[in-house]
């Protein structure tokens, strides 16, 4: 691999569209020499998709005729061949903000500095959340199959406060100014190695939206690989921009996606049994319930 590697950035439109013109404007300001951006749409209104016919023309578009979700959608963009050599794809909300200008510069840095590492993420600083970068939660652990049951179940989380704490790595924090390894990335922002993808799959598409984050985490732990969050970068975060989904709005549709994905991963990659799984999605109805009620 040369001094610098070729990375494709992959970002994913849904609706927002000046979001995604905003975030390759910032792109364009990058140190990084060897970029290809990729952007898939997916399925946004017409007029959204007309916005995207302001971007730069060697940008790439996608345009998918069906929402695709979040695995789907960036592998559209992940697998689609342009002739172009790629050694890392870089996978990125589209409701990013860039600060650093050596963003791409750092998390390739991340990725040659650490080879038995198969992704990585940076810090990422979720604006909505009334806390400082350094006390964010930013990447999970890959717990036991009845563990990862509790944490999926919002009903549990009064009572395993202490199993939570662990499952986030709040052991670990804060996490500004170095590098750890960690069993998952953070899906708003990752750089992956793309001879991973070549021997082992893209993005599992049993899910349409959440829970990527542990499934590929679980991924890269199966092939003897590692996780890192690199904590010299950044981004904003300014989450919930497609979904209309955070802690003061309930969309019931995004809850039930969380659930799902979470059952799916629990099904597939933990074998849980059909009794286990109508439990898990009980309990997982009256936990969005009550947060209708009590919000």
């Amino acid at each position: 691999m040369n001094n610098n590697p070729a990375v494709r950035i992959v970002i994913l439109n849904y609706n927002e569209s000046s979001y995604t013109i905003d975030l390759v404007k910032q792109l364009e300001k990058q140190t990084y020499p060897s970029l290809e951006i990729v952007v898939v749409d997916n399925a946004s209104r017409m007029q959204e998709k007309d916005i995207l016919n302001h971007l730069p023309a060697n940008v790439i578009k996608l345009f998918s005729e069906e929402n695709l979700g979040y695995a789907r959608g960036n592998n559209l963009g992940i697998v689609h061949e342009t002739g172009k050599r790629t050694d890392y794809h870089l996978i990125l909300n589209n409701d990013l903000i860039l600060d650093d200008a050596d963003f791409v510069k750092k998390l390739v840095h991340g990725m040659i500095m650490h080879p038995e590492v198969a992704a990585s993420s940076p810090l990422v600083d979720t604006v909505a959340v009334d806390q400082p970068l350094e006390e964010q939660i930013q990447v999970r652990r890959i717990l036991s199959a009845d563990q990862m049951f509790k944490l999926s179940v919002p009903l549990f989380t009064p009572f395993i406060k202490k199993l939570t704490n662990y499952f986030l790595y709040r052991d670990q924090m804060p996490f500004v100014n170095k590098y750890m390894h960690c069993d998952s990335i953070n899906g708003a922002a990752f750089i992956i190695d793309a001879k991973f993808i070549d021997q082992y799959g893209s993005l599992d598409e049993g899910t349409f939206l959440y829970y990527e984050e542990v499934i590929l985490g679980r991924k890269i732990l199966e092939a003897n690989k590692k996780c890192l969050l690199n904590g010299y970068t950044s981004v904003k975060h300014l989450q919930g921009v497609s979904t209309n989904s955070n802690a003061k709005n309930i969309n019931r549709k995004m809850e039930v996606y969380k659930y799902q994905s979470a059952l799916y991963y629990l099904k597939k990659y933990e074998n849980i049994g059909m009794f286990k799984s109508s439990v898990f999605v009980i309990l997982n109805e009256i936990s969005i319930l009550l947060k209708k009620l009590l919000k």
